[in-house]
């Protein structure tokens, strides 16, 4: 399937590349994540939201190399996706590994980890 997405996306001048899956539930639907774009100078796929994370991460208390970063909350795996300026008091992306559901975060726990490196375990 990703390899008839490549060749439509070709076609018409742009990149796709897989990103992964969605919605993995035992005996359930599952969903299969495309990201699309305009193809980077070196032709692989423009990577816009770790770029635009790049430029606002020190706003928020983080750095460029808290992207896609791990982490422990609750119990559960999640991993830092982005940065959205739209939602103040929740700005941080992030998103639990296991279904890959999105959630939304405070900067003030990310600055004191991302301070010391540390992976936050909030409970």
């Amino acid at each position: 399937m990703l390899e008839a997405c490549r060749k439509i996306a070709s076609d018409h001048g742009l990149v796709i590349e897989s990103a992964g899956w969605r919605g993995l539930e035992p005996g359930f639907s599952f969903e299969p994540a495309f990201r699309v774009s305009i193809p980077a100078p070196a032709g692989k796929a423009l990577k816009l939201d770790m770029e635009m994370f790049a430029l606002l991460a020190e706003q928020y208390g983080l750095e460029a190399a808290d992207f896609k970063r791990e982490f422990i909350a609750r119990g559960e795996r999640f991993q830092i996706t982005g940065i959205d300026p739209p939602r103040p008091k929740y700005p941080i992306s992030v998103e639990r590994i296991p279904d890959r559901r999105g959630f939304n975060s405070q900067p003030t726990m990310w600055s004191c980890c991302s301070k010391h490196r540390l992976n936050p375990d909030v409970h």
